[in-house]
């Protein structure tokens, strides 16, 4: 007889001989990976982590549980979910006025609804309560319950007699800002004025160089003429807090104001090159060909 035949005689088994094999595999498997984890499991003596063990167990050997093994499973899982559930990270509260788009759907809104969330402060819409939220029609009442918590603002508001400001603060005569000093905090006193707001003002007080009159707040984008008419008794303006144009000194390639478009700021840019320093408002309107409206609003700004 051939080597190769006895060898293949040798290591023949039958059917019955190859499945004892695959059990007593995995049985010694088992015991390896049991070796493994009964230190972790002995670390700590609790219902929860004898119900695993004897759950494990149960599966490996196919002996199913006594009724006493399934009481205690039974008490461990249900001890195992109430930890789990206590041990879980309290999330920080965070300010809605500021919160990006992942920063609301981390916490739980769908796209659509953290978008329309965002559109809406954006636009200038303000949420200066938690309930204020449930304005947006977009938010259901299950996913306000489950976002409110984590908001940075109070569950209500005191009563008011307007919109923003305390009964107290608005009956004080002494609340009047200084329009071209105030910084946002000061400027988020003033009734009808959040966050939102308050940017938008100190923002475009830069790009103008300060206000002149009181009127040229109604020009705040997304400003409503009602908020305007509010804040106006508690706003001022002092003489000459805002700053004049350097006409005869500006670089066209930075320079800009919203009285004046690009193709106005080239023209007085080339005309000073050609003719000299402007002396008068007269040549400014003609050089850039403003109307007599236009330049009447930039004149308290021009140095003349």
């Amino acid at each position: 007889m051939k080597l190769s035949e006895q060898l293949k005689d040798l290591f023949y088994f039958h059917e019955s001989a190859r499945k004892g094999i695959l059990w007593l595999a995995l049985l010694m498997a088992a015991s390896v990976v049991f070796r493994i984890i009964l230190p972790l499991l002995s670390s700590k003596e609790t219902p929860d982590n004898l119900a695993i063990y004897q759950s494990w167990m149960a599966s490996v050997s196919g002996v199913p549980l006594t009724s006493t093994d399934q009481e205690q499973l039974s008490v461990g899982n249900e001890n195992f979910k109430r930890t789990e559930i206590s041990e879980l990270p309290m999330r920080p509260l965070f300010n809605p006025d500021t919160a990006s788009l992942k920063t609301w759907m981390n916490y739980g809104l769908d796209r659509k609804q953290a978008n329309t969330v965002v559109k809406y402060l954006k636009s200038g819409g303000q949420l200066r309560s938690r309930k204020d939220l449930l304005k947006i029609k977009i938010i259901d009442t299950s996913t306000f319950e489950n976002i409110s918590p984590f908001l940075d603002l109070p569950d209500s508001l005191e009563k008011r007699d307007y919109t923003g400001i305390p009964n107290e603060v608005k009956q004080s005569e002494s609340l009047i800002i200084d329009i071209n000093t105030a910084d946002t905090a000061e400027l988020k006193l003033l009734p009808g004025i959040g966050s939102y707001f308050a940017r938008k003002i100190v923002e475009y007080r830069n790009r103008l160089g300060g206000f002149y009159d009181l009127e040229q707040i109604r020009e705040v984008k997304g400003l409503k003429p009602e908020t305007f008419d509010i804040i106006k008794p508690h706003v001022q303006v002092k003489a000459g807090t805002w700053k004049k144009i350097d006409v005869n000194g500006f670089d066209e390639t930075h320079f800009n104001h919203p009285y004046l478009n690009k193709t106005q700021i080239r023209t007085l840019a080339a005309w000073r090159e050609k003719h000299g320093p402007y002396v008068s408002a007269e040549q400014i309107k003609q050089a850039a060909m403003l109307s007599d409206s236009e330049i009447i609003k930039l004149l308290p700004y021009l140095p003349f």
